[in-house]
């Protein structure tokens, strides 16, 4: 009598097959784990690309509300404030800017200010040696300080690659590497236009640094060109603290912030630089006594509807 032998693997037949199997479930695993890195990369490089649009849009705004003063007959520069500087090469090949704006940009919860700030943008070194693009603001100071200060400085941009910047002249027609408003050749004067470029270091599909798109844009500062020059006698009394005070040795009748408070309403029909200068006078010396033949007075009685009922 024959046996009748049952149809099934063997377990050759089974080992290869486990084999195969686990060699198709690897290579799944390892190609899933190269897409998941590859897309994260190329996120964060997206990411990053955005975030150097929205500087440049930061920059942009604070750049086209620059304001400048020329400098007062026999004036130092203890005196005079107003500058608008840029530095080629202060860190490495990056450059820095500082200027005078009446738009400084504000961050998601930070608080609300008016009046003017000087605001200063460079390249700087932290603990790790990596170069970010940082911030600094400050107030109007009471004379001319040129120094670009980073050391308390806000960071905006990290692994930084290149931050460059030229200047156009537009009585020579060239661009500069370099702008000092405080030099002879370039006294109280900004330039037209400012080309910005901004280079950031990111990941390749292989984890490996590689430098991004640049990022530039052109700036136009044009609109600075026709800054009302009388609006500077306001300011230029800024270090003298009885400067609008009709005696500063008699209690007075009225506030700078009041009579500013009073013409709030014809303020907000005024040009809006002449609003920046008058909510920087009220924010510096608010407390003070107001003067009706100081110059604070005179720019008012020019640009609103002054009355007498201020003081």
């Amino acid at each position: 009598m024959s046996v009748r032998r049952r149809a099934g693997f063997t377990l050759i037949e089974i080992l290869v097959a486990v084999t195969i199997t686990a060699l198709l479930v690897a290579a799944a695993v390892r190609a899933f784990r190269d897409i998941h890195r590859f897309t994260a990369r190329m996120g964060a490089g997206l990411h990053r690309q955005r975030a150097a649009g929205v500087f440049l849009d930061r920059l942009e705004r604070e750049l086209t509300s620059t304001m400048l003063f020329a400098r007062p007959p026999g004036a130092g520069p203890d005196d005079h404030p107003w500058l608008f500087r840029g530095v080629d090469g202060y860190e490495g090949d990056t450059d820095a800017i500082k200027f005078i704006t009446s738009a400084p940009a504000r961050t998601a919860g930070s608080p609300s200010t008016v009046g003017l700030r000087v605001v200063t943008y460079g390249v700087h070194s932290n603990e790790e040696g990596q170069l970010g693009l940082y911030r600094f603001e400050e107030r109007l100071p009471r004379g001319e300080s040129k120094q670009i200060l980073l050391a308390d400085s806000v960071p905006i941009l990290d692994d930084i690659e290149a931050f460059s910047l030229s200047f156009h002249d537009s009585e020579s027609d060239h661009w500069l590497e370099g702008w000092d408003s405080t030099q002879i050749e370039l006294l109280d004067r900004v330039p037209d236009k400012i080309q910005v470029s901004l280079g950031l270091w990111q990941k390749d599909a292989n984890g490996e640094p590689v430098v991004g798109p640049e990022a530039s844009r052109t700036i136009r500062l044009s609109s600075v060109k026709h800054l009302l020059t009388r609006g500077q006698d306001v300011l230029e009394d800024a270090n003298d603290p009885n400067a609008d005070a009709e005696n500063p040795d008699e209690e007075c009748m009225t506030t700078v912030s009041e009579c500013v408070d009073y013409f709030q309403e014809s303020l907000a029909e005024a040009d809006p630089r002449i609003q920046d200068l008058v909510a920087h006078e009220a924010e510096v010396r608010a407390d003070d006594c107001f003067n009706p033949e100081g110059p604070l007075a005179e720019l008012l009685k020019k640009h609103v509807e002054y009355e007498d009922e201020c003081h």
